[in-house]
């Protein structure tokens, strides 16, 4: 297994066994520290957090575990669990991000999305190598496959019905 896309698959299946598809990690950080979790917010967003009230979000952060982040076109929700820091996207921006290189949608006669092959990345201009299959659960890539989440699953299911 050598090139570009080797060890996708089992980064995706990873992301989504343990904290979701939707999850980003920022970084680790003292859960009690303000400046800790505000040097982590700054050394990963530049403009982001431009306005934003920084007290309000430590405090929202460090008292509920999270603080929602609003933009014209976009929400991220920023979370604080134990000492790990991150922030979960948009559902659309994961199907985006996911299926460049084609869909392929398993639906029933009613029209209902029950699955998805989504094409995740490529070796080359034009191929894909890296499939996402909601349908069956798994990612596939290289010879290997490896599972899915099913609330991952049943995420990206719910907006492809929802857009197609």
């Amino acid at each position: 297994m050598n090139g570009y896309t080797d060890g996708v698959q089992k980064t995706i299946s990873e992301k989504s066994m343990n904290k979701g598809l939707d999850y980003t990690a920022i970084g680790k950080v003292d859960p009690n520290n303000r400046d800790s979790i505000i040097d982590a917010l700054n050394d990963y967003f530049t403009t982001e957090l431009d306005g934003e009230d920084m007290a309000q979000v430590v405090r929202s952060l460090q008292d509920d575990g999270y603080y929602t982040l609003e933009y014209p076109d976009d929400v991220q929700e920023l979370e604080l669990d134990g000492d790990d820091l991150g922030y979960r996207e948009d559902w659309y921006s994961v199907v985006d991000s996911l299926s460049e290189g084609g869909i392929y949608l398993i639906c029933d006669t009613g029209k209902e999305v029950l699955g998805a092959r989504m094409g995740v990345a490529g070796e080359h201009m034009g191929s894909v190598s890296v499939w996402v299959d909601t349908f069956n659960q798994t990612v596939t890539g290289w010879g290997e496959t490896l599972p899915l989440s099913d609330n991952d699953c049943e995420e990206i299911n719910e907006i492809l019905n929802d857009t197609y």
